[in-house]
């Protein structure tokens, strides 16, 4: 650590900045005076700006509900008006909706884990819709699968799984992006 002390002004009097002048010892600060009294007085209503706080009412019952409630598509700021509503008005509910929606975010990013790579970019994605499904029951015995890459944007091979219908027509039964080709990942 360097010790650089610039001064200051103090009631119009100039003053040597006080870190310039102690001491270390071993490249360490050595402490000479602690205060151990409150310089404040504590203000318990300000609370409310410190997130740990807010969540204390945030229970597993009313996370479940929230999470129930954005899977069937309801706006996060709707489920915090219902839990406002349900509670018996604002003053009985600490969280706010900024952290009822970043709790939904960090859920999100959680379930997309292992899906994503080092720079946050989804990799090895499998789409089959249920057509594809249905075809695969009917025309599954042999399938092909082809891996273009797509070298401009994202390096990444997309996949294309294919069959022959009783037509002799080729049909999609599903396609894929990979992040690298290896046995494990077309497993």
């Amino acid at each position: 650590m360097d010790v650089s002390g610039s001064g200051g002004a103090v009631d119009g009097v100039v003053c040597e900045d006080e870190l310039s002048r102690r001491k270390r010892r071993d490249g360490k600060w050595t402490i000479k005076k602690v205060e151990l009294e409150h310089t404040h007085l504590n203000s318990p209503g300000k609370a409310k700006i410190v997130k740990e706080y807010r969540m204390k009412n945030f229970t597993s019952e009313v996370r479940r509900k929230l999470f129930n409630y954005f899977e069937e598509g309801v706006p996060v700021s709707q489920i915090h008006g219902c839990m406002v509503n349900e509670s018996g008005g604002l003053e009985n509910i600490t969280f706010t909706v900024k952290d009822l929606q970043h709790d939904v975010c960090k859920e999100q990013r959680l379930r997309m884990v292992g899906r994503l790579d080092n720079e946050g970019r989804l990799k090895d994605v499998l789409w089959v819709d249920a057509r594809s499904r249905a075809a695969y029951e009917e025309f599954g015995d042999v399938v092909c699968f082809d891996a273009t890459y797509l070298t401009y944007e994202y390096d990444l091979p997309f996949v294309n799984f294919v069959g022959v219908n009783h037509h002799g027509q080729s049909i999609l039964l599903g396609c894929a992006l990979f992040s690298r080709e290896d046995c494990d990942t077309y497993c």
